[in-house]
């Protein structure tokens, strides 16, 4: 499917870009997502860049304030739709009020303010990630640059890139 300057195709809760430059169409992605998803599903991307990657895609995420909460998981959402539809998407461990709590409690414990990487990690541990979850990597006809750290506080993204 062509890409075309200005066409918005993706509901994201992190940022992604899709940009049109000198016949190179490439996208510029952060966290949240793993969502270099687009590339699988935009045959024309030809290179993608993504900031601290997963290898699936996760539940959605709300943001504001809710019952003294900053942050919530969106029941029943995907982080990630095409087309207006939600794509299949791995269930945190716990649901509102009890996720921010858990990662407020771990905020806490290590003194960062994006720590969450013990509530990804029993997220991951407590529901085995389907087939359906995986982003499809062998549908990426672009080059992909995947960028993390061994030592990320917010999630294994050295394993997930690996796993890719």
């Amino acid at each position: 499917m062509p890409v075309q300057e200005g066409q918005q195709r993706w509901k994201i809760g992190g940022s992604v870009y899709i940009l049109i430059w000198k016949r190179t169409v490439f996208t510029v992605l952060t966290c949240k997502a793993g969502s270099f998803p687009a590339a699988s599903y935009f045959q024309d991307i030809t290179l993608t860049i993504a900031l601290t990657p997963t290898d699936f895609i996760w539940q959605g995420v709300m943001q504001g304030r809710r019952d003294g909460c900053k942050e919530w998981p969106a029941e029943g959402e995907s982080l990630l739709s095409y087309r207006g539809e939600p794509l299949p998407y791995m269930l945190f461990v716990c649901q509102h009020p009890q996720y921010w709590r858990s990662v407020a409690a771990e905020r806490r414990r290590t003194g960062d303010m994006i720590y969450a990487r013990k509530f990804y990690e029993d997220s991951e541990a407590a529901h085995s990630i389907t087939e359906a979850e995986i982003i499809k990597v062998e549908d990426i006809h672009g080059k992909l640059l995947l960028i993390g750290a061994e030592d990320d506080v917010l999630w294994k993204t050295a394993k997930y890139i690996w796993r890719m």
